[in-house]
């Protein structure tokens, strides 16, 4: 039994194990000496960004204190203040985190398929280091799309969309702005840090923040700032270098934001065609965890099947969503 680290089970990538065609999983002429892992990351949004932090204990509280804070002026030197209507106030808040059990599991033929297989008994590290990327790849679109109550579809795992809300439904409890059907542009990212209150905007500085935008949107805007006769186009188009910034701000590829979202506000009523993006601080983001993270092997009772199996306990939170804004109702297309 052992206790992977949160980069071995977070900070990876993955896929679901499906059906496999055998051909292609036992010896047979010549092939090539290792298998060809199509288990990708595409953990580079969300989940890598956020902070690992372990819960003890039934959940992890963000405990806020704020104020209201009045001020009198212009009174005589003997007047008295106004009673409660001059008072300012102490404002105690807060948000919880609360860890949801996840498992993965994938059961294996113990006896011909080990010794068959072109990578022999080191087939098994090969699938433990698979379920490692699925983990990572699937908490990645729970933090994108999940709503806790909400209905998991068909093609996932019993509640895996419905447990635990994921950034993208808890950002809905911050700063909205109705993008009413535009395209990414620069007035939809001038307004959404516009939406930020000035507070915590003049908090932190803009490097800090971030845009988590869906990848290809990013590769669109890139296209079409491209077009642009400056050397930004050129760096653009023909380079890896830099990332877009809209304001002096990052905008980070997140693959799991979805595209066919509902409309909302404005625009509800109309077709699953939208989708949103969330400007937040990553310092501000959370992912808890149980420390008794586990990933172990075992045979079943005759021996015949190997079993490897994850179980952990994690959620997601803000630890404070008054400065995290969300622009909605986006079509996922581009212009100025």
């Amino acid at each position: 039994m052992t206790t992977p680290s949160m980069e071995f089970l977070v900070g990876k990538a993955t896929a679901q194990a499906t059906t496999a065609d055998t051909a292609y999983s036992t010896l047979n002429g010549t092939q090539a000496s290792s298998f060809f892992r199509k288990v990708r990351n595409l953990t580079s949004g969300l989940t890598q960004r956020a902070q690992m932090v372990p819960v003890v204990g039934t959940h992890m509280d963000f405990n806020h204190v704020d104020s209201t804070p009045l001020m009198a002026m212009g009174l005589a030197e003997t007047a008295l203040m106004a009673g409660t209507a001059d008072e300012s106030a102490v404002v105690f808040s807060g948000r919880r985190l609360t860890p949801a059990s996840c498992r993965m599991f994938i059961p294996i033929a113990q006896h011909r398929f080990l010794k068959t297989n072109i990578e022999g008994e080191q087939v098994v590290n090969t699938i433990i280091d698979l379920l490692a990327q699925d983990f990572a790849n699937l908490s990645e679109e729970v933090c994108c799309t999940s709503v806790a109550g909400g209905t998991t579809g068909a093609g996932y795992g019993t509640g895996m969309l419905s447990t635990i809300d994921g950034f993208g439904e808890l950002a809905g409890s911050g700063a909205a702005y109705d993008h009413g059907g535009g395209y990414y542009n620069t007035l939809m990212f001038r307004r959404l840090v516009q939406a930020i209150p000035l507070k915590w905007r003049n908090a932190y500085p803009r490097d800090q923040w971030k845009f988590f935008v869906q990848a290809d949107a990013i590769i669109m805007l890139q296209d079409l700032f491209a077009q642009r006769a400056t050397p930004l186009g050129d760096t653009l188009i023909q380079t890896e270098e830099g990332n877009l910034k809209m304001f002096g701000i990052e905008l980070v590829p997140v693959y799991y934001i979805p595209t066919n979202v509902s409309g909302s506000l404005t625009m509800t009523g109309s077709s699953d065609e939208y989708t949103w993006v969330m400007l937040a601080r990553p310092d501000n983001m959370y992912l808890g965890y149980r420390p008794e993270m586990q990933l172990f092997t075992h045979p079943n009772e005759e021996g015949n099947i190997l079993n490897i199996s994850m179980w952990a306990e994690w959620a997601a939170q803000f630890a404070n969503v008054d400065e995290v804004a969300m622009a909605v109702n986006v079509t996922h297309n581009v212009n100025y």
